[in-house]
Formats: C-alpha cells, sequence, structure tokens
C-alpha cells in the first residue's frame, strides 16, 4: 500500500511537496535579469514576510500574478522561497552575503539573522572587508563590530588581504571613518 505524501508528519515536508510540484500555485516570482519563473504560493508568502504579506495584502496590493524581481537571482530566490516553506536552509560562502539580501528586502527576520550567524562564524582576514561593507550596508552593528574587532587583532593580514585592496572607497569610510577602535 502507498502513502500518501500528504500523510507525512512533517508540515514543512509537504509544503515543500506543493511548492516543487507547483500544486495550486497562484503567483510567479519572476527572478534575476532573465526574469526565470518560480511558481509559489502567496499564501506561505504573507505568512513568512511582511513585505509580501503588504504586496498582497495590503492597500495597494498586486494585481498581477507575476511579480518581477530583477535585483534578485534565480538561485538565490528559490533558497529564499525554500526557506519560508519549511524553515530550514544550507548556507554556504557563496550564496550567504546574496542570500542575507533578500531576506533583508522581505523582511524574513530568522534567515537574515541565520546568514550573519554564518558570517560571524566564518570571518577571517580575507573576507572581513567584504563583511563589513555588508554590515554597514544593512546596518548591521552587530556584525560591523565583529568585523572591527577581528580587523583591529589582524590587521597585518587584512591589510594583506586582497579584499582590503579591492573594497571601495565608500565602503572603508563607511566601514572605518568613525569608529576611535581601528588601528591609524
Amino acid at each position: 500500500m502507498t502513502t500518501a505524501w500528504q500523510h507525512s508528519e512533517s508540515f514543512a515536508d509537504t509544503n515543500l511537496k506543493m511548492l516543487d510540484d507547483g500544486y495550486l500555485c497562484d503567483v510567479i516570482l519572476a527572478a534575476g535579469n532573465d526574469l526565470k519563473r518560480l511558481q509559489c504560493h502567496k499564501y506561505i508568502l504573507a505568512s513568512r514576510s511582511p513585505v509580501f504579506h503588504a504586496m498582497f495584502c495590503g492597500t495597494l496590493a498586486e494585481s498581477s500574478d507575476v511579480i518581477n524581481i530583477p535585483d534578485i537571482e534565480e538561485p538565490v530566490l528559490r533558497i529564499l522561497l525554500r526557506y519560508l516553506y519549511c524553515g530550514k536552509v544550507d548556507l554556504t560562502e557563496d550564496i550567504v552575503m546574496p542570500l542575507m539580501y533578500a531576506a533583508h528586502k522581505y523582511d524574513v527576520y530568522g534567515l537574515e539573522s541565520m546568514c550573519k550567524s554564518f558570517l560571524k562564524k566564518n570571518i577571517d582576514p580575507d573576507n572581513v572587508c567584504i563583511i563589513v561593507e555588508q554590515a554597514v550596508r544593512f546596518g548591521f552593528q552587530d556584525l560591523k563590530h565583529t568585523c572591527l574587532d577581528l580587523i583591529q587583532n589582524k590587521s597585518k593580514r587584512v591589510l594583506e588581504s586582497d579584499a582590503f585592496v579591492e573594497m571601495s572607497k565608500e565602503g572603508a569610510k563607511r566601514g572605518f571613518g568613525n569608529e576611535q577602535n581601528v588601528v591609524q
């Protein structure tokens, strides 16, 4: 006897099945410059993100069933959706920054916190300049201070890193400009 997928004990598993197989989808998110289409459910999006809730239920609710999101590439948007459906994500160095942007944009606090925690655990002299720029961009003071502590403690290695050389003047100014505890 075959067990129906709906009998899964995990609500997350059944949600993912609905997403993966496109059952009863009622909205399409078109991702990236090439607007790759991802079918999903307004109900799930609105229940997990205040931004999506406002987009679908607010006074200026979207009337289209296709929402263009050109600033988030399809692989990143797919990971965001899977997180919204099941609350799980496998973070990697390659995806954490764009995913943090997407989580911040759609006010997905749990995912944003997971991204910040991942960055704090994986910060090193080779990536600290990139991370501090993003921390400043998003107003993450705790992450910024973690970066500045590492820079102060390992300044020689940071100054020798490729990321330091590639850091924008604006990023350096905003990241380090008003801090008294950074090595002069």
